[in-house]
């Protein structure tokens, strides 16, 4: 039995469909359409039944089966591949999708054919979905039209902003931190540097210390953190002050920007999970922050100064559509 996993590649590395590399027990393929590697699959021998994927019936009432998909090696294979991901770049691979993989079993004789069951999955990571998503009023987006005329002194703290959802959403969980760390530097840290200051500086904000208090006196912000994260929960997080949680912002932004190879505990940049916790901290703090700020601006104006108007059918005259007539 061979499991065969296949990953997407981005980039622009040419290489043939034709020549396949055997390494280890294992068989590397680079697979590519108009000459450009899209996917690389990596397949491995498993010879015990133990670690090939199962199907039972569920006890359950209304759930017809349970799966057990069995994912060997590929905790070691995800490793390889960042090194190699890594090594290829200097030919045009931008970067190797460990996230979202396709699981292919193949079966080498009847005897395997007849015991297992399922022969392809996919691991994959899901968006939200859509009709969830809350319609935005129009007094709203005419308020951030007018807001948006003169608001050059909120750009840059928006734009950390901005990137940091932008990174949440993406899976970037490092990038994030720097995103919220940086807005969050911008807006309080009064130019200081050492973390000591920059401790400082933040314990002395009433906005910062506002928001992180609001932050942890959010219910529903702290079950879900408890749930998710329940030991740096515990350490960040339960019975704590919002001064506590602003020196693990300023702890967490030295730690991210000093690296060294040196260094016991390094983090890594291609292992973003290890970055959760703290994105959507200081993603839930920021959004506070930006959201007050933006909030306040929107409402300081006055929207009768926008004209809005419904669209009509185009008409065969010319590209664009006559204004309603009010």
């Amino acid at each position: 039995m061979r499991v065969i996993y296949k990953f997407r590649v981005a980039g622009w590395f040419k290489f043939p469909n034709d020549i396949l590399f055997d390494y280890k027990r294992r068989t590397y393929e680079f697979l590519s359409i108009d000459g450009i590697v899209r996917h690389i699959s990596v397949s491995v021998s498993v010879s015990d039944p133990q670690h090939w994927p199962k199907m039972t019936a569920s006890a359950q009432p209304g759930i017809a089966a349970d799966f057990d998909f069995k994912t060997p090696e590929l905790d070691f294979i995800a490793e390889e591949l960042r090194n190699l991901e890594g090594f290829l770049t200097f030919f045009g691979v931008h970067h190797v999708d460990l996230e979202n993989i396709d699981v292919t079993w193949e079966p080498e004789n009847a005897e395997e054919r007849e015991n297992i069951k399922i022969t392809h999955f996919q691991k994959s990571l899901a968006d939200p979905d859509i009709r969830s998503l809350p319609n935005i009023t129009t007094d709203i987006v005419a308020r951030a039209i007018v807001a948006a005329y003169d608001a050059f002194d909120l750009q840059v703290p928006l734009a950390f902003y901005r990137r940091g959802v932008v990174d949440v959403s993406d899976r970037r969980y490092l990038e994030a931190c720097y995103d919220f760390l940086f807005m969050i530097e911008t807006i309080f840290a009064n130019g200081k540097y050492r973390v000591h200051q920059v401790k400082e500086s933040y314990r002395s904000s009433s906005e910062l210390q506002n928001a992180i208090q609001n932050v942890l006196n959010d219910k529903d912000d702290m079950a879900w953190f408890a749930r998710k994260f329940p030991d740096k929960f515990a350490t960040t997080l339960q019975s704590r002050q919002p001064y506590a949680v602003s020196d693990f912002i300023a702890d967490t932004r030295g730690f991210i920007h000093h690296h060294s190879l040196a260094r016991k505990k390094i983090w890594h940049p291609e292992k973003q999970d290890h970055f959760r916790f703290e994105a959507h901290l200081f993603f839930e703090i920021c959004h506070r922050i930006m959201m007050d700020r933006a909030w306040a601006r929107m409402n300081a104006i006055d929207i009768t100064t926008v004209q809005g108007r419904r669209r009509v059918n185009r008409q065969a005259s010319g590209p664009f559509s006559r204004p309603a007539v009010p």
